[in-house]
C-alpha cells in the first residue's frame, strides 16, 4: 500500500465549504489547508473559471520566445513560419481544456501580426494585407495562420465529441456522471452558475456538436419506438 506525504499533501476547499467542516477535515486527515493548487502543466489550476490574469503566463511565454528571434534579422517568409510554429503552439494545451478569454487571444494575436510585419514599439511598420486575408489557406490567397478562436473552439470539439460519440474514458463519465441526466443522456445540455468551467465550454459548443450528427440506417435493434 502507498502511503501518503503529509508535507506534500495540502487541502484545497471550495468557497462553499463552511469553516467547521474545513477543521474537521483538516483535524482528521493531518493535511494542510492551501489557497493555490499551483500548476500542471504549465496550466494554473485555480479552481474556479478562468479569468484573463491565469493566462497571462500563455503571453508572458509568447513574448520570451520571440525575444530569441528579432524580427529584424528575419525574412518576412522567415517570420511567418516562427509566427505558425511559436505563437500558435504555445497556447495549444490550453486550449484543449479551457475557452482562453477573448481578450488574451487578441493579445497573442497582436503579438503575432507584429511580429510578422516586424513592428517595433519606436518603428511600427505598414501592414499591407488585411489580417482576414492572411488567416485565409494558401490557395485562396492567404498564408493559413490560424485564427486562435477558431482554434480554440475546434480542441474543444474534440471534447464535445468524445463526449457526444459515448467514449467511455474516465473524464467522461466524471462528466456525464456529475452532469448527464438521469438516463445518462447528453442530448442536451445545460449549465449553472458554479459549474466547472470545462462543463461550460463544451455547453457554449454542444449545439454546433449536435448538428453535425447525422442517424445512420441500421438494423433498428437500438431504437426504442
Amino acid at each position: 500500500m502507498q502511503r501518503i506525504n503529509n508535507d506534500k499533501t495540502e487541502i484545497f476547499f471550495s468557497k462553499n465549504t463552511a469553516e467547521h467542516t474545513k477543521r474537521q477535515l483538516v483535524h482528521a486527515s493531518s493535511f494542510k489547508e492551501t489557497k493555490d493548487l499551483g500548476e500542471y502543466l504549465g496550466i494554473p489550476l485555480s479552481g474556479r473559471s478562468p479569468m484573463r490574469g491565469d493566462y497571462q503566463y500563455i503571453i508572458d511565454q509568447v513574448k520570451a520566445k520571440l525575444e530569441a528571434w528579432k524580427s529584424d534579422h528575419q525574412s518576412f517568409a522567415g517570420r511567418v513560419t516562427l509566427a505558425k510554429t511559436v505563437i500558435e503552439a504555445t497556447p495549444t494545451y490550453s486550449m484543449m481544456t479551457s475557452t482562453l478569454p477573448k481578450d488574451s487571444l487578441k493579445e497573442i494575436q497582436k503579438i503575432q501580426r507584429s511580429f510578422i510585419w516586424g513592428d517595433f514599439e519606436a518603428d511600427k511598420k505598414a501592414h499591407t494585407v488585411s489580417w482576414d486575408n492572411i488567416t485565409k489557406p494558401k490557395n485562396m490567397g492567404g498564408l493559413e495562420i490560424r485564427n486562435l478562436t477558431d482554434m480554440n473552439k475546434a480542441r474543444l470539439f474534440k471534447l464535445g465529441w468524445s463526449l457526444r460519440s459515448g467514449d467511455n474514458s474516465v473524464w467522461c463519465q466524471v462528466l456525464q456522471g456529475k452532469y448527464g441526466r438521469k438516463d445518462g443522456s447528453l442530448i442536451d445540455l445545460a449549465t449553472k452558475a458554479y459549474d466547472s468551467s470545462l462543463w461550460k465550454s463544451i455547453e457554449n459548443i454542444w449545439p454546433e456538436v449536435n448538428n453535425m450528427v447525422q442517424w445512420r440506417v441500421g438494423n433498428g435493434q437500438r431504437v426504442n419506438v
